[in-house]
């Protein structure tokens, strides 16, 4: 009788919060060294800076600069080639 009172109790806490809270800190640690990097790499794309001084806002003139030069395409025919 006591086996079966003792199946019948459950774990102190609530499950799904104590689960969070063991991920929390690689969530966090997620966030700070892989997503906001990656934002602000694109908000950085997004500009014409070089590093020094003010950033000035081009929008996607740097991705239409990028995807019209022909050299482009001819790096990744060559990466194909190689692969």
């Amino acid at each position: 009788m006591r086996a079966s009172a003792a199946r019948r109790r459950s774990p102190p806490g609530e499950p799904r919060l104590i689960g969070y809270l063991y991920v929390a800190p690689a969530f966090i640690l997620f966030l700070i060294f892989g997503i906001y990097p990656f934002v602000q790499t694109i908000g950085i794309s997004l500009t014409k800076w070089r590093g020094i001084g003010e950033p000035q806002a081009v929008g996607l003139d740097n991705y239409v600069q990028v995807l019209s030069d022909p050299d482009l395409y001819s790096a990744f025919f060559r990466s194909l080639v190689l692969i």
